[in-house]
Order: C-alpha cells, then structure tokens, then sequence
C-alpha cells in the first residue's frame, strides 16, 4: 500500500494536524512542507497563531511578550510622528504594570501610580489582530532561536568538572520563563529607551524629546524588577554582548560588543543564521551586508541604566526588611531566586545583600547564567554552596579602563 503525502489527506485531517501542533518552529515546519498545508494556515492564521502562541508561551512569559508588542507599536508610532521619550515610556507602563498585576509580582516603590489597576493579559492577547500575532510569532520564533545558543554557551562555560558538558540541554519550564522573560525585557528596554533608527523632528529637542538619561531609564522600568531578575536581564545582555561579535566574525573591543546587544534580538537573529552558513565566501558577504553601518557609534547599551544607584526606596522594597530573596522556596515560583542566588546569599557580610549581589560588577558566575538554572539541574553538575561562594569570590582580572558591569570572559 502506497504511504499517503501530506497533500493527499483530507482537509479536515490537515486541519486536525494543524490546531494540534504546539510550538511555532513544528508549525512553520509543516506549512512550509506543503502548498496545501500552507493555503489552509493562510486561510485560518489568526486563529492558528493565537492557538499555539498561547500552548508556547507561559503565563509570566506572556506579560512580557504583550509588553513587548506593546512597546513596539509605541516604537512604531514614535517613528511616524513626534512624541516625547518619557511620555511614550510613561504610556507604555501604564499598561505593563497592569499586565504584571496578574503575577502578583513583590511589591515596588516605582509600580505606585499604576498599584490599583489590573488588566488581564489572557484577554489582551484574545483582543490582538492578525498582524500582532504575526509580530508576537515573529519575535518570539527570534526569543526562542537565540535562547538556544545562549544555553550553548552557558553550558560550555559551567564550572563542574563533568565530562564531556551537554552541548544542550531539555529546559524545564521554569529555566525556559527566567531566560525567555529577560530577552524580552532587554528587548522592551531596547525599544523604550534606545535612539537607534529614531526619526529626529524639526520641533523636538533633542536631548530632552529623544534622549532618557539612564537614571530615569531605571527609575521608571528596571527598578520594577527584583533584584534577581535585574540579574536575569545582566546575564543575558552579558552573554549576547559575548557572542554578538563572535557570531559576526570579528575580534573587537567590549565597547562595540555591547553595541550589538544594542541592535536588538532581530539583529541577533539573523547574525546566528548568517554565523552557519558553510560557503565561507557567502557567509563572509552576508556578515559584511549586516554589520554596514553598525559600528559607526557604539552605545554601552543598558549597562549605565544597571549600574545606577538605587534609590532609598528600593532597598526598603528588596533589602533585608523587605523581599530580600534569601530563601528559596520553588523554581515554579515565578516571583523567587532560583537555589544558586540563595547560597551566594549565605552568611553575606553586605546589607541589602540580594541587592549588592546584583550589583557586583565582576561576578564570575555570571558567565554561565547562575541564576538561571533548576534545583535539579545544579545537583546534577554536583554543585554545592560552597562550591558556589567560592567561585563568586575567585579573583577577576578586570580590563583596564571603564569596568564593564556586563561582566568579561
């Protein structure tokens, strides 16, 4: 009996297979297998991208991937007509931190004004058009391509002695939330804050219109954050600004590394794919087509706003009389540190201590994303309290000039 293709099943059945499909990259694997398959996507894409975006995407995953579309409409908007930068910002979280309201997130000084109002994110994202799903698919298809070398190279760079290392690992789902939701974030940030591809107008200032300094650029967002999930978006940036020039081909200084970071995850994406391309002439080519025009000012993206000094009200938040992150209580708990942040914490001469870990600009546990990982997975590598304090307080051989927070390898 001859096999059946995908062109010769019935309609109802390829609609079956369809609505059944839980991940983007399986679904654009079976539109693109087959011109039938691909008719039928087109004639029902809203509902199908809704359908799998919302199987893929965790609840705490999901605010930010609404901020995120959120902010690039706002971009967007930004780009055609004349709006101030704090004005759009302000706009932005008067929305964000109703959405984040359903995370029932610790509470912070800075989420004040916005403290009595919810909005459902379930039903934001019901209320999304065809083309911002489209957007949402788009961007997270980026999110989880980029989340898969950022592993890569976390794994490469752990401190067990385990042989040979996992070239990748199955994320749980509470690794895959941590790492997803500070990509978006760097990227939400990206399209706030920075003036890249901004129009300049005739009537707009350009300092105070355009520009946001980096102390209201984390007054106004990153003091959100818990000072764990501060860590979260450091040790991302950290290693995208590590990889960014790798995947590029070049060697050059920390300074235009961060720059890359900068470009946001589109930029990233597509350098990834470019990075694999085996015929080293087309590969050279293409690398040269995306960097054109990307070094001609180089940005220390996000890195002033992290290291600006927190204000009185974020240590009452998230010091020692506040949520001060030293216990571990779940990894399914969203709003808590995972086990390693809790014994770096252990026996911590600092006050504030979860807010000065944050803080250290030369954390080497930094390099393997310490703080992303499950109870499990650092028991499986053999990892220890010890273990984990003794590294964090090995010696760092710091580059001269600036020190780069983001951290160096």
């Amino acid at each position: 009996m001859e096999s059946v293709t995908l062109e010769a099943l019935p309609a109802e059945i390829k609609t079956a297979i369809l609505y059944a499909i839980t991940d983007l990259a399986s679904l654009n694997a079976v539109v693109h297998a087959s011109p039938s398959f691909h008719a039928l996507y087109l004639s029902q894409r809203k509902q199908l991208l809704s359908t799998v975006l919302e199987r893929c995407l965790q609840l705490p995953v999901m605010v930010d991937a609404v901020a995120a579309l959120i902010a690039l409409r706002g971009w967007q908007e930004r780009c055609k007509a004349p709006k101030a930068a704090l004005e759009a910002a302000d706009e932005f979280l008067s929305k964000y931190i109703p959405l984040r309201s359903m995370l029932a997130p610790p509470y912070s000084y800075s989420a004040y004004e916005h403290l009595d109002q919810e909005l459902d994110v379930y039903q934001s994202f019901a209320s999304l058009t065809e083309d911002d799903l489209i957007e949402m698919a788009r961007l997270h298809t980026m999110v989880e391509f980029i989340l898969k070398e950022m592993v890569h190279s976390f794994l490469e760079l752990r401190p067990d002695t385990q042989k040979p290392k996992e070239e990748n690992v199955a994320l749980s789902p509470p690794e895959t939330f941590r790492m997803q939701r500070a990509l978006y974030r760097l990227e939400i940030y990206r399209l706030l804050f920075s003036t890249r591809g901004l129009p300049w107008f005739e009537e707009q200032d350009r300092l105070s219109d355009i520009y946001v300094n980096s102390d209201d650029q984390w007054n106004l967002f990153l003091s959100l954050f818990t000072p764990w999930e501060m860590e979260e978006i450091r040790c991302a940036a950290m290693n995208l600004k590590c990889d960014g020039a790798n995947l590029v081909g070049l060697e050059i200084d920390d300074e235009h590394r961060e720059n890359y970071v900068s470009l946001g995850l589109g930029f990233l994406y597509h350098s990834i794919h470019v990075s694999s391309i085996t015929c080293r002439e087309e590969r050279l080519l293409k690398q040269k087509a995306i960097l054109r025009g990307t070094l001609s000012r180089a940005v220390y993206f996000i890195v002033d706003a992290l290291d600006t000094i927190p204000q009185y009200e974020y240590g009452w938040d998230f010091g020692d009389e506040g949520t001060d992150g030293k216990t571990f209580l779940s990894d399914a708990d969203w709003n808590s540190p995972n086990l390693a942040w809790t014994w770096c914490l252990i026996n911590s001469p600092h006050e504030d201590a979860s807010i000065e870990l944050w803080r250290d600009l030369s954390n080497p546990l930094r390099k393997w994303g310490f703080l992303f990982w499950d109870e499990h997975r650092l028991k499986e590598w053999s990892l220890s309290p010890e273990m984990i304090r003794e590294i964090q307080n090995s010696p760092v051989d710091k580059p001269s000039g600036r020190p780069y927070p983001f951290g160096w390898t």
